[in-house]
């Protein structure tokens, strides 16, 4: 059964592995983005399906929100994957590398490759949720 550290490493490793060259190793965590790309991508059957099991979304006043999200974000900051949230919870660093971002997915039997091409489209639903944020914040 897949616990909460499982779904932190996963997420983390695709993030870290999907990411350019110089690894932009920051990770948005504030107005439901991240929220909002994971549950696009959980429905086009991204990640693996015990992954997928385990989230899930509400619709709101402020938008999208994973349940899990909090709990997932916690979790990797005690594991000390990621650093604490800056202090207005906007973002966090990721401490993942790819030689550990290896060797979690490994222990995981999540396939690298697989894992990689997740974080490319969780980094794509990122950038276009965090533009349709700002296009609505802007007066």
């Amino acid at each position: 059964m897949a616990t909460i550290n499982d779904l932190a490493q996963v997420l983390l490793s695709a993030w870290v592995l999907g990411g350019p060259e110089d690894k932009d190793k920051v990770l948005p965590i504030s107005d439901g983005v991240l929220d909002a790309a994971l549950r696009d991508l959980v429905r086009t059957d991204a990640f693996p399906s015990w992954f997928r099991q385990k989230l899930r979304f509400t619709e709101g006043t402020f938008g999208v929100q994973c349940l899990e999200l909090g709990a997932i974000l916690d979790e990797a900051q005690a594991s000390r994957l990621t650093s604490a949230p800056n202090p207005s919870y906007i973002r966090t660093e990721v401490r993942v590398t790819d030689f550990m971002a290896q060797a979690m997915l490994f222990e995981l039997d999540v396939d690298e490759e697989d894992a990689r091409s997740w974080g490319v489209a969780l980094r794509a639903a990122v950038q276009q949720h965090a533009a349709a944020v700002n296009a609505t914040t802007v007066p």
